[in-house]
């Protein structure tokens, strides 16, 4: 579905997954890009700082939550909850 462009459908089979096997970084992190190609911001921000407290040194995530930020104006020096 991602690949395709469908990020509604990516983001719905993402989350099914979380529901039947729990979190990991990989997953969230593919549901936090799926939510920022949505134009859901405040879900990809959410779900990039999950991904990040399960791993904090994972230079993707955390790049990706920066461009973000800058993308939609957010506050892109506040540290993420995985830094605090």
């Amino acid at each position: 579905a991602f690949s395709r462009g469908n990020y509604e459908e990516a983001i719905a089979g993402y989350e099914q997954l979380i529901d039947q096997a729990g979190f990991s970084a990989p997953v969230l992190y593919n549901l936090a890009n799926s939510y920022a190609l949505a134009g859901k911001t405040g879900q990809a921000v959410l779900n990039y700082e999950r991904a990040l407290r399960l791993a904090p040194g994972d230079s993707d995530i955390s790049g990706n939550l920066e461009l973000l930020r800058k993308e939609r104006g957010l506050f892109a020096g506040d540290a993420t909850l995985a830094e605090r």
